[in-house]
C-alpha cells in the first residue's frame, strides 16, 4: 500500500522517506530490519538499520529517482516495497522561508517595507565603512584580515567591520577558490579561524551586534554571522536573536553592501532558511561585482579581474566589460546557465537607487533579473562600491565602552589574548569544527 512507504518535506535537493508496518509495531522484541536502496545515476545501499525513516539529501533539482525499501525479520528477508519521486525546481536564491514553494510555481505577496531602525542600522554600518574618524574607532588586524569596531550609544549596539589588507588579497582568493572547490559549506571558513569569535561571542554577552562589510567583507561578516548561527542550530542551542528585530544581548545581524553569496550547498541552506532574516545583502542596481563573482570564481587566472573588480577603478570598466562580453553576455543576454551556479544567494535582499538611495526589498519573483541579468548588461553604467557612501548616517559612534580592548593602545593584541584566557587568567578551550 502507498501509506506503507511514503514521501515527506520535499524540496529540490533531499527529502525523507517514511515506511511503516504493523507487524513491526506490535513486536515488542523489534526483530525488523530495513534496507532501503537508491536509483538515480547509480543504484546504491543508503541506509541500514531499524528505524522507520530516513532523510536522503544532495539530491539534483528537477530528477527523478527510484527508492527501493527491502524488509527483513530476524535476518530473514520476507519484503519488498517501491516509491518514484522527483525533486522539486531549485529556488535561485534562498530569500525566505517560501522560496521553495515560489520556485515551483506559487505566488507570494512581499511587503517591500524597511522601518526606520532597520535603515538606521544600514546606515550606520555605511557610516563605520567610509566616513568614520580613527578617533572614534578600535582597529586590528588578523593576517590580513581588519577589522574596525566602534559602538553607538543611542541604541548600544556595538558595529563590526571587516576588510581585507591589499597584500592579502591574492593568498585570500586562491583559498576562497580552493574552499569553493570543496565540500565547505560556509565560504571563507579559513577566515573564520583567525578571527576574533570569542571577542564577539563576549560582546554579545554585552549587547547587540551588527557586522558589515563591502565587497569581500561582506562575505566575511555574512560567513562568520551564519557560522555562529549554524552551529547554535546544529547542537539545538537556544538561537541568537535577530538584531534587527530587536535590540537586547545575545541579538547579532548582518549588513552586506555589493557582496557576493556565502554559501554553497543547497541543503544546508534549505535546513536554515529561516536564517535568512538575519542577512540584509544592500546591492545598487547597476553594481556588477555580486553577480559576475560567481563566474570569476571558476576560472584560477582570473586574479587581475578580481583586483580590477575589487577596486573598481574607472580606468578598468573597459576591461571589465570586455571580459562580461566575452565570457557571460551574448547580445545582451547570459551565455550560461545560472542553476549551474554553485553559490547560492541567502537573506534579505535590497536593491539600492543610485540616484535617490531608496531601498526596496526584492523576492524571489524579481531576483534573477535584479542580481543578474540586468546588472550584468555591460550597456549599463557600472558602479563604484563607493556609491554606498550616500547611506551614511550622522549618527555619533564612540569607542570608550570598548576602550578595554585596546589594552595600553597595543591595537588589539588582547584580543588575541581574550580567545584563549578569560579575565581570570585561567586558560578556555577552543574547540573548532569543519562544517562538512
Amino acid at each position: 500500500m502507498e501509506d506503507d512507504f511514503y514521501v515527506e518535506n520535499l524540496s529540490c535537493c533531499s527529502l525523507e522517506l517514511h515506511w511503516r508496518d504493523k507487524n513491526n509495531e506490535e513486536n515488542s522484541n523489534n526483530s525488523y530490519e530495513y534496507e532501503l536502496y537508491a536509483k538515480g545515476q547509480n543504484k546504491e545501499l543508503i541506509y541500514k538499520g531499524k528505524h522507520n525513516n530516513f532523510l536522503v539529501e544532495d539530491l539534483k533539482p528537477n530528477k527523478s529517482y527510484k527508492f527501493r525499501l527491502k524488509i527483513f525479520k530476524s535476518g530473514e528477508f520476507i519484503e519488498k516495497r517501491k516509491i518514484d519521486a522527483t525533486t522539486l525546481n531549485s529556488p535561485i536564491a534562498i530569500l525566505s522561508q517560501k522560496s521553495i514553494d515560489i520556485a515551483n510555481g506559487s505566488y507570494i505577496y512581499y511587503s517591500n517595507t524597511i522601518n526606520d531602525f532597520q535603515i538606521k542600522i544600514i546606515n550606520n554600518c555605511s557610516k563605520l565603512i567610509f566616513n568614520e574618524k580613527d578617533e572614534n574607532i578600535i582597529k586590528g588586524d588578523f593576517e590580513g584580515i581588519e577589522i574596525k569596531i566602534t559602538h553607538e550609544n543611542e541604541t548600544n549596539i556595538t558595529y563590526i567591520s571587516f576588510d581585507i589588507n591589499p597584500d592579502y588579497y591574492e593568498i585570500f582568493f586562491n583559498r576562497y577558490i580552493l574552499e569553493y572547490k570543496n565540500d565547505i559549506k560556509i565560504s571563507c571558513y579559513f577566515v573564520i579561524q583567525k578571527l576574533p569569535t570569542l571577542l564577539i561571542l563576549n560582546l554579545l554577552e554585552k549587547g547587540s551586534i551588527i557586522l558589515t562589510g563591502t565587497r569581500f567583507g561582506g562575505v566575511i561578516a555574512s560567513s562568520l554571522t551564519f557560522y555562529l548561527l549554524y552551529l547554535k542550530k546544529l547542537f539545538k542551542k537556544e538561537i541568537y536573536g535577530n538584531a534587527f528585530l530587536k535590540n537586547e544581548k545575545n541579538c547579532i545581524g548582518v549588513v552586506t553592501f555589493g557582496s557576493p553569496s556565502f554559501l554553497i550547498d543547497y541543503n544546508t541552506a534549505l535546513n536554515t532558511k529561516e536564517l535568512t532574516p538575519y542577512f540584509y545583502n544592500i546591492k545598487e542596481e547597476f553594481d556588477y561585482f555580486p553577480a559576475i563573482m560567481d563566474f570569476i570564481n571558476k576560472d584560477p587566472n582570473s586574479i587581475k579581474l578580481k583586483y580590477i573588480v575589487e577596486k573598481n577603478e574607472p580606468k578598468d570598466i573597459e576591461i571589465l566589460n570586455k571580459y562580461i562580453k566575452n565570457n557571460i553576455m551574448i547580445k545582451g543576454e547570459p551565455k550560461i546557465n545560472f542553476d549551474s551556479i554553485l553559490r547560492i544567494p541567502f537573506g534579505y535582499y535590497f536593491m539600492m537607487n543610485g540616484t535617490n538611495s531608496l531601498l526596496t526589498q526584492i523576492n524571489e519573483n524579481t531576483f534573477e533579473d535584479f542580481y543578474y541579468l540586468k546588472s550584468i548588461n555591460s550597456n549599463n553604467p557600472m558602479s563604484n562600491y563607493t556609491i554606498y557612501k550616500k547611506l551614511s548616517s550622522k549618527m555619533i559612534f564612540n569607542k570608550e565602552i570598548l576602550k578595554y580592548l585596546e589594552n595600553k593602545n597595543n591595537n588589539l593584541k588582547y584580543i588575541k589574548i581574550i580567545r584563549r584566557n578569560n579575565k581570570l587568567n585561567s586558560m578556555k578551550g577552543i574547540i573548532k569544527f569543519k562544517i562538512s
